[in-house]
């Protein structure tokens, strides 16, 4: 139990060393946790589906647009819980779409229980700089599109009794560098 203790408390001091990445926007975390923590996936006692849109600043252009749909659920082994999210965001000439495959493995602790969640996927972000309204066309950081394919990983926790729950997570383990194509 000391074990386990210690490494809820490593991965929530770890978060304070994570560097921020261009994350989306959402304002109902509620309805889909899956998006930030993988550890969720399986904690319901039946398979959970959800699909969201948010359009912030309608009319506007280049406003952001975010889409996620996400699927999972508990294995017949109690203490597993499988899934995948699909996330699109569209933020001006940018537009990134990922999916993970989730896993996660519950500890029951009395009334409790502990979730370890693991994510691994793709994401596509692609910029397309024509877009803009620039006002030297010349600017070389301008001149090139980018267009990656990039892994990536992420981590949670979720503890959770039927009345209560806390949880962290980071959603990308690895940082990259966006703003080119090398």
């Amino acid at each position: 139990m000391k074990k386990l203790f210690s490494s809820a408390i490593f991965i929530c001091f770890s978060v304070l060393f994570a560097f921020g990445q261009q994350e989306p926007m959402f304002t109902k975390y509620m309805f889909n946790p899956l998006i930030f923590n993988p550890a969720y996936a399986g904690s319901k006692e039946y398979m959970s589906v959800g699909l969201l849109h948010r359009s912030q600043w309608y009319e506007i252009d280049g406003a952001p647009t975010t889409q996620t749909f996400t699927l999972h659920t508990p294995l017949r082994n109690e203490r597993v819980g499988v899934g995948f999210s699909i996330v699109n965001d569209k933020i001006g000439p940018s537009n990134t779409t990922g999916v993970n495959l989730v896993y996660a493995y519950r500890i029951p602790m009395g009334k409790a229980k502990l979730s370890i969640g693991l994510q691994a996927g793709l994401e596509s972000y692609r910029a397309d700089w024509t877009k803009l309204n620039i006002e030297d066309p010349t600017d070389p950081s301008f001149q090139e599109n980018v267009n990656k394919m990039l892994p990536n990983f992420g981590a949670g926790f979720y503890i959770y009794t039927p009345h209560f729950y806390v949880g962290g997570s980071v959603p990308h383990l690895v940082e990259y560098d966006l703003r080119n194509n090398t």
